[in-house]
Protein backbone atom coordinates (compact mmCIF):
# COMPACT_ATOMS: atom_id res chain seq x y z
CA UNK A 1 0.00 0.00 0.00
CA UNK A 2 2.66 2.41 1.27
CA UNK A 3 4.78 1.96 -2.59
CA UNK A 4 1.19 2.48 -4.78
CA UNK A 5 1.27 5.38 -2.50
CA UNK A 6 4.17 6.54 -3.71
CA UNK A 7 4.08 5.66 -7.47
CA UNK A 8 0.61 8.14 -7.09
CA UNK A 9 2.81 11.18 -5.33
CA UNK A 10 5.38 10.77 -8.08
CA UNK A 11 2.74 10.47 -10.91
CA UNK A 12 1.41 13.57 -9.34
CA UNK A 13 4.08 15.45 -9.33
CA UNK A 14 5.15 14.94 -13.02
CA UNK A 15 1.95 15.53 -14.14
CA UNK A 16 2.24 19.28 -11.70
CA UNK A 17 5.33 19.69 -13.79
CA UNK A 18 4.29 18.94 -17.17
CA UNK A 19 1.31 20.94 -16.63
CA UNK A 20 3.62 24.24 -15.69
CA UNK A 21 5.91 23.60 -18.67
CA UNK A 22 3.05 23.65 -21.31
CA UNK A 23 1.02 26.83 -19.50
CA UNK A 24 4.77 28.37 -19.55
CA UNK A 25 5.18 27.35 -23.34
CA UNK A 26 1.17 28.24 -23.97
CA UNK A 27 1.92 32.21 -22.55
CA UNK A 28 5.01 32.55 -24.44
CA UNK A 29 2.74 31.20 -27.63
CA UNK A 30 0.17 33.51 -26.76
CA UNK A 31 2.54 36.61 -26.19
CA UNK A 32 3.99 36.40 -29.73
CA UNK A 33 0.37 36.23 -31.15
CA UNK A 34 -0.49 39.28 -29.80
CA UNK A 35 2.59 40.75 -30.78
CA UNK A 36 2.39 40.12 -34.30
CA UNK A 37 -1.97 40.85 -34.29
CA UNK A 38 -0.46 44.66 -33.02
CA UNK A 39 1.91 44.63 -35.78
CA UNK A 40 -0.56 43.26 -38.04
CA UNK A 41 -3.34 46.23 -37.35
CA UNK A 42 -1.05 49.02 -36.80
CA UNK A 43 -1.39 51.89 -38.92
CA UNK A 44 1.01 52.28 -42.16
CA UNK A 45 1.62 56.31 -43.23
CA UNK A 46 3.30 56.70 -46.20
CA UNK A 47 4.21 60.56 -46.41
CA UNK A 48 5.39 61.29 -50.72
CA UNK A 49 6.36 64.64 -52.19
CA UNK A 50 5.97 64.65 -55.87
CA UNK A 51 7.12 67.42 -58.43
CA UNK A 52 6.28 68.73 -61.86
CA UNK A 53 8.77 70.61 -63.31
CA UNK A 54 6.95 71.08 -66.52
CA UNK A 55 3.54 72.63 -64.58
CA UNK A 56 6.04 73.80 -61.63
CA UNK A 57 3.71 72.23 -59.00
CA UNK A 58 4.95 70.27 -56.45
CA UNK A 59 2.62 67.78 -54.53
CA UNK A 60 2.40 66.10 -50.94
CA UNK A 61 0.38 63.36 -50.12
CA UNK A 62 -0.24 61.49 -46.74
CA UNK A 63 -1.68 57.43 -47.10
CA UNK A 64 -3.12 55.76 -44.46
CA UNK A 65 -2.48 52.00 -45.85
CA UNK A 66 -2.43 50.20 -42.49
CA UNK A 67 -6.33 48.73 -41.22
CA UNK A 68 -6.46 50.79 -38.36
CA UNK A 69 -6.35 55.10 -38.38
CA UNK A 70 -3.58 57.10 -37.36
CA UNK A 71 -4.01 59.57 -34.82
CA UNK A 72 -2.09 62.78 -34.18
CA UNK A 73 0.44 63.10 -36.96
CA UNK A 74 3.09 65.28 -37.06
CA UNK A 75 5.02 65.62 -40.45
CA UNK A 76 8.28 67.83 -40.16
CA UNK A 77 10.21 67.73 -43.38
CA UNK A 78 13.98 68.51 -43.26
CA UNK A 79 15.25 70.30 -45.12
CA UNK A 80 13.01 72.93 -45.68
CA UNK A 81 11.30 72.95 -48.88
CA UNK A 82 12.70 75.86 -51.03
CA UNK A 83 11.16 77.71 -54.34
CA UNK A 84 13.60 78.18 -56.94
CA UNK A 85 12.19 80.70 -59.23
CA UNK A 86 13.40 81.50 -62.46
CA UNK A 87 12.11 84.69 -63.34
CA UNK A 88 14.28 87.09 -61.51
Amino acid sequence: MAALTLVYVVATIVIVYLNLKGTRLGQKHLDTVVGLEQNRLRPYVLFNISSSPEKKITFASVKNIGLTAAHSLRIEIEPKLVCFDKED
